[in-house]
């Protein structure tokens, strides 16, 4: 494992949040010390595995650990850490007033949120856990590039102060070696398509894609398609073989058609040099069995 920061982006629906718990798990299951954390109060991890919304980290599993940031928060450990303010005037920092204000600025809360992930990494609290990886379930795709483009346009907005700090130090964050980005994908006409436009954006950054996870790849039910018309013929014909034929053909169907864009994603990977990772269609899509069961087929970049 070389990478200590991973930003899991994709189009909505695709399974990010699944694919960035898998990656934690699969850490944690290494041996390693991993944080997923979710960003804007949204607790969907948490959620899956019994968790109330939580600002501090809480265990998930063997060496896994969940968080969910907030702006308040994120401004409230910005005012103690950055600019040495006391408890109270900390608490200040993230009163509603402010809040309304900062919140009010574009790319301000998603830099005060990536702030506090590159505290956790480089300067975290005494006692704090020093965790080896932390995974960031990042938004959909438009506001994932948002947030990752906060550091550049603060840094322009401000020119100094503790936000054009604050901007440099994330820059320097994400631009490092040991950050990457996974995109999580189906194989699927628009999330391929969005997929290979997000790939042409990223490789004018500083950041690297790290891999690309190909969500639900349902296992084609034919080993050998050739034999399909004998072994379809073989059987008497009843409503059941009928219902069977028509299951297996449609499930074929869909198959045919994931394995189509697949190669269209291997091509379009190729050049780059990026890993492509697939993992099959499960049951209990979208909870704590999917994102273990997911773990099971990932390698982490």
């Amino acid at each position: 494992m070389s990478h200590r920061l991973l930003f899991v982006l994709g189009k909505g629906g695709v399974g990010r949040t699944s694919v960035a718990t898998a990656l934690a798990l699969r850490a944690g299951r290494a041996g390693k010390r991993a944080l997923v954390v979710e960003l804007n109060g949204i607790w969907d991890v948490g959620r899956r595995f019994g968790k109330q919304k939580s600002y501090e980290p809480l265990r998930i599993a063997e060496g896994v650990s969940w968080r969910s940031l907030t702006v308040g928060g994120c401004m409230e450990d910005f005012g103690r850490r950055k600019l040495k303010l006391g408890a109270m005037g900390a608490r200040l920092m993230s009163s509603r007033p402010l809040r309304t204000f900062v919140e009010a600025v574009p790319g301000l809360p998603d830099l005060l949120q990536l702030g506090k992930i590159e505290n956790l990494l480089n300067e975290p609290d005494p006692g704090d856990p020093v965790d080896d990886l932390v995974v960031v379930d990042a938004p959909a795709t438009g506001h994932g590039l948002s947030l990752l483009a906060a550091p550049h346009s603060m840094s322009e907005l401000t020119g100094s102060g503790p936000f054009h700090d604050l901007a440099a130090n994330i820059a320097a964050c994400l631009a490092h070696p040991d950050t990457g980005i996974v995109l999580a994908t189906l194989a699927e006409e628009l999330p391929f398509t969005e997929t290979s436009e997000l790939l042409d954006t990223l490789e004018r950054s500083p950041m690297r894609v790290a891999s690309v996870v190909v969500n639900r790849v349902v296992t084609a039910p034919l080993p050998d398609r050739s034999m399909w018309p004998a072994v379809r013929d073989a059987q008497p014909e009843t409503p059941d073989h009928a219902r069977l034929v028509a299951l297996v053909e449609s499930v074929d169907a869909v198959a045919r058609e994931q394995e189509a864009v697949l190669q269209r994603i291997y091509a379009r990977t190729e050049a780059g040099a990026v890993r492509v990772h697939t993992a099959p269609l499960v049951a209990h899509q979208g909870g704590r069995i999917a994102a273990a069961s997911l773990a099971d087929h990932l390698e982490l970049p």
